[in-house]
């Protein structure tokens, strides 16, 4: 026997030294969890501000190729969390401006889903997708590199369906950034949403991805054997290529016949102040006065324009407009000038009181319609709070001292009515305050209470130097499309626009989009007396209930396979 003789194992189907192995495999480790993280950070660079689309694309790719390549596992989970952390961090790293550590706690949660992802891709193609499974004693899996045509293009479509069900579930209370918001731009690629939602955008994105992750894993193979076959690959290739071929054709006639309708509108000339104020949400009673002064003296220059109305940003005045203190009084009575002297209405965000009790009331962050006699002609209360800056979930199970630190100090009342405002004769807005803009329910509940435009007032001075104003226009307009209703946007701070149904930015105050200054401007939008209604306005989401479905019955025929292989190899040893 020799003694000296170097000792191999087999990695890959390699026969190597077994001390160089773990060198091998340590390599391939960080090579892994540098290409998820390179990952990670393309699918962010996809989104403002970069604005790279194409990027989104391939930005899964790697990931769903690892979850192909590896088994169920811890080690498999990690790499999932780090391609998820990464491009979560990168994604709210513009909460950094509320506090620094935001950004960190965030991306810790929802990176999670990202393992899971992982997880479940690997599970699914080792017990649902495998062309030929071979049973062995440790009740692994090996398959033949070949794969049909059908179970390549049901594995991408399964890919699909499973990253856009676990974000949705991901988002949750904050539905920001869906990964089909990345091609806002492209507006013949988005005109879909009307009958899918932002999910059918989605589902064409990971769908390539899916595919480019079966063409490494063909390449891969290709290079260890001369009978891998390419059908698994080519058959989602042409799907999703003629899928999109055909959805960006249609999009193209689409966006034109929309925007041509959009021509028989009545024409409404919108006066939008930009006050630019500073964060000043505890204020004092003299910064309280400066923002009064500069959106009325904004106003009164603005009134020289002829506009049919003049639209504030949320809490532009940060008192409440029927507040018992020296400036809410001093509110009250320079609008109450202002719309009596020019007769032109004013839509203001503010502050306001519903009576819950007897000698009790609530605080709503609501819009108020004041009309050109100078009283409240309609209201709105805003209906989705942000967690722990306007109301702290699950509240009334917590200590009082936790609340006061976790908290902003406040916790609003949430409204409960979507009815659009009557703003002008004939024009009815679905209003939306601060983030309400991200909900399409809300949106699609207002369209079918008989909205014929969605107004959106913002005031986004918490991120006076982050992109967050770019990525709320890039994620509100998508709204647009879905209910096939323009949309006015008024920001504080920049980002104020005017979008036509099409998904078309038609005006924005600034020559760029986040140049924030203080400006008035006119936005001549034209709205419909009786818009027609969109598939996706009457019947929601449909589509993203079918990707439900497909994904849990992919899962289940996994785990149909997993213990029928469990019950044979049972039934073999009961037998030995």
């Amino acid at each position: 026997m020799n003694f000296f003789k170097k000792k191999t194992v087999s990695y890959k189907g390699y026969s190597v030294p077994e001390d160089e192995s773990y060198r091998i495999s340590l390599t391939n480790t960080v090579l892994t969890m540098l290409l998820l993280i390179v990952s990670g950070l393309g699918l962010s660079a996809a989104f403002p501000p970069l604005n790279w689309e194409v990027l989104a694309f391939a930005a899964v790719a790697y990931l769903i190729k690892t979850a192909m390549k590896i088994v169920v596992s811890w080690k498999l989970f990690m790499y999932g969390y780090l391609w998820s952390l990464t491009w979560s961090f990168c994604a709210y790293f513009w909460l950094r401006e509320i506090n620094v550590f935001v950004p960190f706690g965030i991306a810790a949660v929802k990176g999670l889903w990202g393992g899971v992802y992982a997880v479940l891709v690997s599970f699914a193609w080792q017990w649902s997708f495998r062309s030929e499974k071979v049973l062995m004693s440790d009740f692994k899996i090996r398959e033949k590199c070949s794969l049909k045509w059908y179970k390549g293009l049901f594995f991408a479509i399964f890919c699909s369906a499973l990253f856009i069900a676990l974000e949705y579930i991901r988002i949750g209370m904050f539905p920001w950034n869906f990964i089909g918001v990345t091609q806002y731009k492209m507006l013949y690629l988005i005109q879909i949403v009307k009958y899918t939602g932002i999910y059918g955008v989605s589902f064409m994105v990971l769908g390539v991805n899916a595919v480019l992750a079966l063409a490494i894993w063909t390449i891969e193979n290709k290079m260890r054997s001369k009978d891998v076959e390419w059908q698994g690959v080519i058959a989602p290739a042409l799907f999703f290529a003629i899928l999109i071929s055909a959805v960006c054709c249609w999009g193209y006639f689409e966006c034109r016949k929309v925007e041509k309708d959009y021509l028989n509108g009545r024409k409404v000339r919108f006066g939008v102040v930009q006050g630019d104020i500073s964060q000043r949400r505890i204020s004092s009673a003299e910064m309280a006065k400066e923002a009064l002064d500069v959106y009325i003296r904004l106003s009164y220059e603005l009134a020289s324009e002829k506009p049919d109305i003049i639209v504030w940003p949320e809490t532009a005045v940060p008192y409440p407009y029927f507040g018992g203190n020296y400036v809410s009084g001093l509110y009250r009575s320079y609008v109450w000038q202002f719309v009596r002297s020019k007769k032109i209405p004013l839509l203001t965000g503010t502050l306001d009181f519903v009576r819950v009790g007897r000698n009790d009331y609530d605080m709503t962050n609501s819009a108020l319609l004041i009309n050109s006699q100078g009283r409240v002609g309609a209201k709105y209360a805003k209906i989705n709070r942000v967690p722990f800056g306007e109301f702290i979930p699950f509240s009334k199970y917590l200590p009082e001292s936790w609340i006061e630190k976790i908290g902003m100090g406040r916790d609003l009342r949430a409204g409960t009515n979507a009815a659009p405002l009557p703003i002008l004769p004939g024009v009815r807005a679905g209003m939306a305050i601060c983030y309400e803009s991200i909900f399409a329910s809300l949106a699609r509940d207002e369209a079918n209470l008989g909205a014929n435009m969605l107004l959106a007032i913002n005031n986004d001075a918490w991120y006076p130097e982050s992109s967050e104003p770019e990525q709320h226009v890039a994620n509100a307009l998508f709204r647009c499309v879905e209910t096939g209703l323009p949309a006015l946007r008024s920001g504080n701070n920049g980002a104020s626009v005017w979008i036509l149904p099409s998904g078309r930015i038609g005006w924005q105050m600034d020559e760029k989009l986040l140049d924030r200054s203080r400006k008035i401007g006119i936005a001549d939008g034209l709205v419909q007396e009786r818009p027609v209604k969109t598939f996706y306005t009457r019947y929601g989401d449909v589509f993203l209930l079918l990707l439900f479905v497909v994904t849990a019955g992919v899962l289940l025929y996994g785990f149909y396979q997993y213990f029928s292989v469990l019950h044979t190899l049972r039934r073999e040893n009961q037998e030995e």
